[in-house]
């Protein structure tokens, strides 16, 4: 397992072991990146105008898209009829200047879906919602068992963020997701426990995979945590809760730390049997590693010797 994916690795497993199945994984993508779940996200805004949020015409347009089952240019057209960018509000049905192009079909179902939004009382959770509105408008629509895990990994995590952050707002939840930190999963995914799995350790927490044996590769590597530094933009420091200090060298290294702490801690709760680091003087350029885990290691370490 490396710090980062390496298809050379895999295939040079998979020809000295050719009696063990080998299997390479990458990180799941994330929850945003599925339309269903963009237009699902859009719903909840609409539904709760408390939370102040307002679609974009693209996620309005998506949305109708999906729900109603509108090709893209009915989806257009009725979008750009009821949605009011001045106003911050959606318009009804009689807005719409050509329903005969639209279907009055659609502009019947459409309806439905504008009177049960505006009514939606909110329930006890998030959660509830996405269910209820998956029962009301997606039931129909969706057939596939794909589609289906989706919205049933989002209900999950709504659920989740609950339970983890109690004292937090359901819009904070739907700005993780649209940050594309919450990764998806899948129930098509094969029994890893028959395979000798080739991961990142993202992709390894991420996935929920445990294993009796984990071999960590290139621990010196710099590639176990990369600066946090961007040229024009920092993520850590465009958030309410930074306390306005300039990012330098020390926050920055002091952040890759405690990320790296924190993986290292999944890997170890993780493993059953045995964990193996693998350190490495030089890299494949012949250049020195300098890691900041093989350091904290090292560190952790002699501070146990020391208290033994």
């Amino acid at each position: 397992m490396l710090p980062r994916m390496d298809a050379g690795v895999s295939l040079s497993l998979q020809e000295q072991l050719s009696e063990v199945p080998v299997l390479s994984i990458a990180p799941f993508p994330a929850l945003i990146r599925y339309p269903l779940v963009r237009a699902v996200l859009t719903a909840a805004e609409l539904a709760h105008p408390e939370w102040g949020a307002f679609p974009t015409l693209p996620a309005w347009r998506l949305m109708l898209s999906w729900v109603l089952g509108l090709d893209p240019i009915r989806a257009a057209l009725l979008a750009e009829d009821t949605w009011d960018p001045v106003g911050r509000s959606l318009r009804p049905r009689t807005a719409v200047r050509q329903p005969e192009r639209v279907g009055f079909a659609n502009l019947e179902r459409y309806q439905r879906l504008f009177d049960w939004l505006r009514g939606y009382r909110p329930g006890p959770s998030l959660a509830a919602f996405f269910q209820q509105f998956f029962a009301d408008h997606l039931a129909s629509v969706i057939a596939s068992p794909q589609d289906q895990e989706l919205l049933r990994v989002l209900m999950e995590a709504a659920q989740r963020f609950r339970q983890a952050f109690p004292a937090e707002g359901d819009p904070a939840f739907l700005a993780m997701i649209r940050s594309g930190q919450t990764p998806s999963s899948s129930r098509f995914e094969p029994d890893y426990s028959r395979y000798l799995v080739v991961a990142t350790p993202v992709a390894y927490i991420n996935r929920g995979l445990e294993a009796d044996y984990q071999f960590w590769f290139d621990i010196t590597s710099p590639s176990w945590s990369r600066s946090l530094w961007h040229v024009l933009y920092n993520s850590r420091v465009l958030t309410p809760e930074w306390d306005g200090e300039v990012f330098d060298a020390g926050r920055d290294l002091q952040a890759r730390q405690r990320i790296l702490a924190r993986t290292l801690l999944n890997l170890c709760c993780r493993t059953q049997k045995g964990l193996w680091l693998v350190r490495s003087n030089f890299n494949y350029r012949g250049e020195e590693n300098t890691s900041i885990l093989d350091y904290l290691i090292l560190k952790g370490l002699k501070a146990m010797a020391a208290v033994g």
